[in-house]
């Protein structure tokens, strides 16, 4: 076994150094953070810094530590401070918890004696290395009836179930129903990890510690709530201290609402526990609690509708409380009925655009099917506008519903039904009007015109795309590129949908195009020259084409279009590049480019469900259960749609279980769609 830290061959080489520092009390360990405690990758540094770790801590690390020898507070803390990091429940992700656990306790007996230092901290993090380590139980108990420090007390009850299940009943159970408010949660995090049953009575309990202001000292545990709140396995604990939670008159702790947050995000069936104990919340006289229990219901998903009308009277208030603040309870309840499409969301939002306050739905259109009761609701509150800053703002929001739903073609035929609305609102708010009827497929020249010259790039482009495919203009397209002066390889992206959307440009639209890619420079840009190949093959040209789409396929920016080109191109030399994009973010267009060579579903069936457990867009699903796969997919589909587990995990934070939700529907309509072609 290595005795000096430059023996080790570590994976982070600054791991000898920050050992050599801890040992020296002239440094402060706070301000030296190991890497093995932060980086997952790093568990075999772990496992040979344990020894070391061991040695700072007993002060007997000879020949590299202090020259004096001499053991120093400092150094005992520090170490033994990460000793008890490395091995808590909350560093489990680590692949190699295991071995570091065992790496400590082969040594664990050195370690006893610290269970009496006169530092209390010493002390308090030693036991919960014995308690994680198999460390002598009886050290724990004789340790529990000599210790006077209180957040000390706080760690022994966190040790003390996994090394007694006697002192569990006699010390910690006690403790959990009757102590002080931090031995309290002391207790349920022990019970907890040693995983033994709560008490009867233990949630409420632990509830009125967390209303008394209870806490144990993050120096010990850093998230003591979300371990028995998240972490736990006894659902009767959790109901009862969710039950407790919801009566409360006292404010909730800010703690409680990060956990509720992490719950309701576990799994599919935690929005439907979780939001009915927030729902009395939503009334509570603590503006922090009222919006915690908003901001869980903003990003429960459907199980929200249950409590429509809670949500409704807290955004009935709008604008005379809290439309300043974008994070209010009031707004986030509007926000979450916009979501749910309950049209009770209509009155306030107008209420609020002519007191000229701002409200950002940006990100809550598009997760359930539109009603009739809504486009009715819209199409009144049009009618009865009370100036021009209500019909710009019902303007724009139908502009992102229909923005929202332009991959949901279903939704977007019934939005079509407001154009006479849209139409007659335009002089009044031409913008967000024509760019609801662009986003809808109704948008005429002079609409397309609008757009193109407005401010926002990504629309003014997507429109002056669509006037250059309809009429042959190029004019408003490169006003637009002007305006954005993008790079060249940014401006290849914002004239491809010139050839990708729809059914392919016409010979007038291709012609400018032409004339709008010639004096860009091409040299170094692979999207700038794979666009004029795509020209030229949709001209009838495939030799450039032929050439660079192998490139293109390679290149980060270009590889979708690449793919796109090769669904065209049908090139039996591109197979195994197209093979290699099987298992990347464009599968369906691989996949639709094998097919087109004559590979058969069967191969491709697998990536694609591999994709689509990741994809929360509707139609793409159901396009690519319809074209892409083969019937042997069926029971794996019915798994993905009815499973507890989440398919969206990324993006903006509050939307994830929205999009789970809508990613579960697709699902469901594509199996109903591959069944019909059974």
């Amino acid at each position: 076994m290595p005795t000096d830290p430059d023996d080790v061959d570590w994976k982070d080489p600054d791991v000898a150094d920050w050992l050599r520092g801890l040992a020296d009390d002239d440094d402060d360990p706070a301000d030296l953070p190991p890497s093995i405690l932060c980086d997952s990758s790093l568990g075999e540094d772990a496992v040979a810094a344990a020894p070391f770790l061991v040695d700072v801590a007993v002060g007997a690390a000879v020949g590299w530590g202090r020259a004096d020898g001499v053991e120093h507070t400092v150094e005992r803390h520090g170490a033994v401070a990460t000793l008890a990091a490395m091995v808590s429940p909350e560093f489990e992700t680590r692949g190699d918890s295991a071995r570091v656990r065992a790496a400590v306790a082969a040594r664990v007996a050195d370690l006893a004696a610290l269970a009496d230092d006169a530092n209390w901290l010493v002390r308090a993090h030693t036991y919960l290395v014995l308690g994680a380590c198999d460390g002598p139980a009886d050290v724990l108990l004789r340790r529990w009836d000599a210790e006077t420090d209180a957040d000390a007390r706080a760690a022994l009850l966190i040790a003390l179930p996994a090394r007694s299940p006697e002192a569990a009943g006699s010390v910690v159970v006690p403790a959990v129903l009757g102590g002080a408010p931090s031995h309290r949660l002391a207790g349920a995090v022990g019970l907890h990890r040693a995983g033994l049953p709560f008490p009867a009575g233990a949630g409420a309990a632990v509830a009125a510690a967390l209303r008394a202001g209870g806490k144990i000292s993050e120096e010990l545990v850093r998230d003591p709530v979300r371990e028995f709140l998240v972490d736990s396995a006894d659902e009767a604990f959790v109901a009862d201290l969710l039950t407790d939670v919801s009566r409360q008159r006292e404010p909730v702790s800010p703690d409680v609402g990060y956990a509720l947050d992490d719950r309701v995000g576990r799994s599919r069936r935690e929005p439907g526990r979780v939001l009915p104990v927030v729902a009395p919340l939503l009334h509570h006289g603590d503006p922090e609690t009222r919006r915690m229990a908003a901001e869980r219901m903003h990003e429960g998903g459907r199980a929200a509708a249950a409590f429509a009308d809670d949500l409704a009277r807290l955004a009935g208030v709008l604008p005379e409380r809290s439309a300043t603040r974008l994070v209010s309870p009031e707004v986030l309840a509007l926000s979450t009925l916009v979501r749910l499409n309950d049209p009770r969301w209509v009155e306030p939002a107008c209420r609020t655009w002519k007191a000229r306050r701002a409200l950002d739905l940006s990100h809550d259109f598009g997760y359930l099917p539109l009603g009739a009761d809504l486009l009715a609701t819209i199409g009144a509150a049009f009618a009865a506008a009370d100036g021009p800053r209500v019909v710009a703002g019902l303007a724009g929001a139908v502009a992102l519903l229909a923005g929202a739903t332009r991959s949901w073609d279903a939704q977007r035929r019934l939005l079509r039904s407001l154009e006479p609305t849209l139409r007659a609102a335009a002089t009044v708010a031409p913008v967000p009007t024509s760019t609801a009827l662009l986003h809808l497929g109704l948008a005429d020249e002079r609409d397309l015109r609008t757009v193109a010259a407005d401010d926002d790039a990504g629309t003014a482009a997507a429109a002056a795309v669509a006037l250059l495919r309809r009429t042959g203009d190029a004019g408003p397209l490169a006003a637009a590129l002007r305006r954005r002066n993008p790079t060249v390889d940014v401006a290849a992206g914002i004239l491809r949908p010139v050839l990708l959307t729809g059914d392919g440009p016409g010979e007038a639209a291709l012609t400018a195009l032409a004339e709008l890619i010639r004096p860009l420079p091409m040299d170094a840009s692979v999207p700038m020259r794979l666009l004029a190949a795509h020209v030229l093959l949709r001209s009838g040209d495939p030799v450039e084409a032929t050439r660079l789409v192998p490139v293109g396929l390679t290149h980060w920016l270009a590889h979708e279009h690449a793919l796109r080109i090769a669904v065209e191109l049908r090139d039996p030399a591109l197979e195994p590049a197209l093979r290699d994009h099987l298992t990347g973010p464009q599968t369906p267009l691989a996949a639709r480019a094998l097919l087109a060579l004559g590979v058969g579903r069967a191969d491709v069936t697998g990536p694609v469900l591999h994709w689509m457990a990741g994809c929360d867009e509707y139609d793409p699903i159901v396009a690519a259960c319809t074209d892409l796969l083969d019937p042997m997919a069926l029971p794996r589909l019915r798994d993905l749609a009815d499973s507890d587990g989440r398919a969206a995990r990324g993006g903006i934070h509050s939307s994830v279980i929205w999009r789970d939700e809508r990613h579960r529907d697709a699902v469901r309509a594509g199996v109903a769609a591959l069944e019909a072609r059974v």
